[in-house]
């Protein structure tokens, strides 16, 4: 199994072409065409071949290949709990209740050696 780079936004330019793994709030959602703000703000499109259940104002993973900076080809989207947020500064602007998240994935790209996970498609 290959390992997947969890990113955020500002991460894209680098990962370009790979598959990787992102968390973000959906801000709207047509079945195959989803808008998700990750975790530092940056909006991306994403697509998908299937419809993805997933409301406005919920918040997921998607697992996906990077076709550009701002657009992901879904392989796999996973609708995290409701009370998602609740755990992440629940008294600050939407934008900022994944920031906790963010400097999770920050602390964890400048330690690939500790924090690799295999995840499988």
């Amino acid at each position: 199994m290959e390992s997947k780079a969890r990113v955020f936004g500002s991460m894209l330019p680098s990962v370009v072409g790979q598959e990787v793994v992102a968390v973000g709030l959906v801000t709207s959602n047509e079945g195959g065409q989803m808008k998700l703000q990750l975790s530092d703000g940056m909006n991306i499109n994403v697509t998908f071949t299937e419809m993805v259940d997933a409301m406005a104002g919920s918040h997921v993973e998607v697992l996906g290949r990077l076709s550009d900076t701002r657009t992901l080809s879904g392989l796999s989207c996973i609708q995290l709990s409701d009370d998602f947020d609740t755990y992440l500064n629940i008294d600050k602007p939407i934008c900022n209740k994944l920031q906790m998240y963010n400097d999770a994935i920050t602390v964890a790209s400048r330690y690939k050696t500790y924090f690799t996970q295999t995840i499988s498609a």
